[in-house]
């Protein structure tokens, strides 16, 4: 992204967005998650984050979103 892409109004504009939005989520959270759900939320969240290759390690690239693990199988003559 070159530089002077994105202004600082509109920066700001988006982190207030941004800041709303997280507000909203944890007031929401803190209502709807006691002690035992809370960290069974946390586990569900990291293992989707491992799913979709986020925490994978830079030696080894993560397949695309929603590909299949093997390639096809090739037609048959």
């Amino acid at each position: 992204m070159p530089d002077g892409f994105i202004d600082a109004p509109l920066s700001a504009a988006t982190g207030a967005v941004a800041a709303g939005a997280l507000a909203v989520s944890l007031r929401g959270a803190r209502r709807e998650l006691d002690e035992r759900t809370a960290p069974l939320a946390g586990l569900v969240a990291a293992f989707r984050c491992c799913r979709a290759g986020a925490a994978r390690s830079p030696s080894r690239p993560s397949p695309p979103p929603c590909s299949p693990s093997r390639p096809p199988p090739s037609p048959s003559p």
